[in-house]
């Protein structure tokens, strides 16, 4: 039995109702005695549907068997998964991570020995010795290569850049390759994720790249495997077998070495937060990355539709600030962006919005994936003709709606998902930021979550429909 069998059984009992009565009123057949056994589950939710409809359950009881089926059906591992990256959405809240708490002395370093290099042991002292280092480097930039899984660092790393704002620091993030038992190293990448996109945001200094290893590389350090540099420190540490373990030292031949070592690692590094510098540049980074890979099948969330699509030459004309140095390049580029993703890319992609974010379009007049800098807001008059073209084409295949309380996300956001390839593209305070990745063990977390994710989270694509036909007809008065 099963928490699943036990509550379709309890109803029945209750109803009086009997295993062929079940199967046949159903029409599942007898494969529904084995659901009452609790030998299996269904395969899809509808069957779980049927099921609670013909047993006429309440409706805290129907969604519970939904949930009884999810647990049995995708597995605890991954139900946990996509519990993380609900909180990954959350953190494009855009608020940056914060903290009133300092864990070192300011002269902590006349505690350390005066030795050349010295070992440490145990997660405070590993701490403290990272924010020693960090808060005496004055205005020389700081090196750091860290695996996923040292959280603390990027905790340090955040303190230190409140403490000292002008602080210049290049992070590499070593990721590893997916592998059976990489459960732990899905987690790992997105807290990774969790870590370094508020302190991106937090500072302009903060640069982070990713550094992925097929695995054919044996590691210089095998136990050490994260460290910090300057010119004048270098602190080495990692999991030891109760807690973690590093070495503090001063020694300029090892601090070379470790130099060298980073610079090897940074020449095939990728960035993992990259900010534009140039407008034109972003302008159509997101399309041109999805075209070249000849993506048939993909999945889009964001707060508002995609609606360059459905901008006309005139309007691009209209709207465009023309003050850009190659705007009518630019235009030209754009067009035929657009051009591809309405006739070769809509087709194979599902769409997920919030119908706030359309009700802040008819608002404002402001696209999300553009920045401001780029055009003036659109009229009233053609905010409605966007939303009605953009209306005109689509689906319950294509367009599913969030429902209000669902991912409370704010300002510009774009997740792009497919089996192979995961891009996110923001704005922030009118700069863009963008991550891109074809990491294994991130690339399958986001589409398995986005191919499965709750149907309580939409509307039902008519309600949805009318809904945003209201919000239309009321923009056009």
């Amino acid at each position: 039995m099963s928490d699943f069998s036990d509550l379709i059984s309890t109803y029945m009992k209750q109803s009086r109702v009997t295993g062929t009565e079940l199967s046949d009123g159903t029409g599942l057949g007898k494969v529904v005695y084995k659901y009452i056994k609790g030998t299996r589950v269904p395969s899809c939710i509808d069957a779980v549907e049927k099921i609670a409809d013909y047993l006429n359950m309440t409706y805290a009881d129907s969604l519970l068997l939904k949930d009884y089926w999810k647990n049995e059906h995708f597995g605890a591992e991954r139900i946990a998964l996509w519990s993380q990256i609900d909180k990954f959405l959350k953190h494009f809240q855009i608020t940056p991570v914060q903290s009133d708490v300092c864990l070192f002395e300011p002269n902590a370093f006349s505690h350390f020995p005066d030795k050349d290099m010295f070992y440490l042991n145990g997660d405070l002292n590993i701490h403290q010795a990272i924010l020693t280092l960090l808060s005496s480097v004055g205005d020389e930039p700081v090196y750091a290569v860290m695996q996923p899984d040292d959280s603390g660092l990027q905790e340090c790393l955040i303190m230190a850049k409140k403490l000292n704002p002008s602080l210049e620091i290049f992070n590499i993030i070593s990721l590893l390759p997916r592998t059976n038992g990489a459960d732990s190293s899905i987690y790992n990448n997105l807290n990774l994720l969790h870590s370094v996109i508020p302190l991106t945001f937090a500072s302009d200094t903060y640069h982070s790249y990713y550094y992925y290893s097929d695995g054919s590389i044996k590691e210089k350090w095998p136990l050490h495997a994260s460290y910090i540099i300057t010119s004048r420190y270098a602190l080495m540490f990692g999991n030891g077998d109760d807690s973690m373990s590093g070495i503090f030292s001063r020694d300029k031949n090892f601090i070379d070495d470790l130099h060298n070592n980073f610079t090897k690692m940074f020449q095939e590094s990728r960035p993992l937060i990259s900010l534009s510098t140039s407008p034109l540049s972003q302008m159509n980074l997101y399309y041109s990355t999805v075209q070249n890979k000849m993506i048939s099948k993909r999945i889009q969330f964001s707060m508002q539709p995609c609606l360059c699509p459905y901008l006309s030459q005139d309007l691009c004309s209209k709207y465009l600030n023309i003050d850009i140095p190659g705007s009518k390049k630019m235009v030209e580029v754009f067009l035929s962006n657009m051009d591809y993703y309405r006739n070769a890319m809509k087709s194979s992609t599902r769409e997920i919005i919030s119908l706030a974010g359309i009700r802040r379009f008819l608002k404002t007049g402001r696209i999300d994936e553009l920045l401001d800098e780029l055009y003036t807001p659109l009229s009233v008059e053609d905010r409605v003709l966007v939303m009605q073209n953009w209306l005109e084409s689509i689906t319950p295949d294509s367009v599913s709606f969030l429902s209000s309380d669902a991912f409370p996300v704010q300002y510009g956001l774009t997740i792009t998902t497919t089996p192979s390839l995961f891009t996110t593209a923001f704005i922030y305070e009118n700069k863009v930021y963008t991550f891109y990745s074809e990491e294994p063990t991130i690339t399958g977390t986001f589409w398995d979550y986005f191919s499965n994710i709750d149907e309580r989270r939409f509307l039902p694509f008519e309600e949805g429909k009318r809904q945003l036909e209201e919000m239309i007809n009321a923009a056009a008065k």
